[in-house]
C-alpha cells in the first residue's frame, strides 16, 4: 500500500506503529500472572483463581486441575506452581518454546508429557509438546512471548 511519492507510510505513520507496538507489548505484559500457587493450596482451598499483572483473574478448570493431581505424584503438589510459563522464541525460521522458571517447573511439564521426569527436567520443547500439554491443560499453563 503506497500514500505518496512512494511512502509506505501515511505521515505520522510510523510513530503510531510505535506506539501500537508498545500498547501490545504492554498488553502482553499484563497477561503474564502476578502470582503462582501450588497445586496443594488450590486442591485444599478450593482457590481456581490467579490473578494476572493488569488486576483481571485467571479461572483455572477444575476438571484439569483434577487431571493434573492425578498425574503429578502427590509429594510434588507443594512444588508445582501453576500457571506454569512457556516462553514462545522465534530463531530464524525456527520455534522455539522453552519451561520458564525453576527445575521443579520442567520436571512437573516431563511429568505431565511423559509420567516420569529425570534428573533436571525439559528445559526445550517441541511444538507437538506444548500442543498436547495445552489440549489437556490449557488453563493450568500461560505461553508468552520473548521478543
Amino acid at each position: 500500500m503506497k500514500f505518496r511519492d512512494g511512502e509506505s507510510l501515511p505521515p505520522g505513520g510510523s510513530n503510531f506503529v510505535v506506539r501500537k507496538y508498545q500498547r501490545d507489548i504492554v498488553s502482553l505484559f499484563n497477561a503474564i500472572p502476578r502470582e503462582r500457587k501450588s497445586l496443594k493450596h488450590v486442591i485444599d482451598a478450593q482457590d481456581y483463581a490467579v490473578e494476572l499483572r493488569d488486576g483481571t483473574i485467571h479461572r483455572l478448570d477444575k476438571n484439569e486441575v483434577m487431571l493434573a493431581t492425578q498425574k503429578i505424584p502427590w509429594y510434588l503438589h507443594p512444588r508445582t506452581r501453576i500457571p506454569i510459563i512457556i516462553e514462545y522464541s522465534s530463531m530464524g525460521d525456527k520455534r522455539v518454546f522453552r519451561v520458564t522458571g525453576d527445575k521443579w517447573d520442567r520436571r512437573i511439564v516431563e511429568v505431565l508429557l511423559e509420567g516420569e521426569f529425570g534428573l533436571d527436567g525439559k528445559r526445550v520443547l517441541e511444538y507437538n509438546e506444548v500442543a498436547r500439554l495445552i489440549s489437556l491443560y490449557k488453563s493450568l499453563f500461560a505461553i508468552i512471548l520473548s521478543l
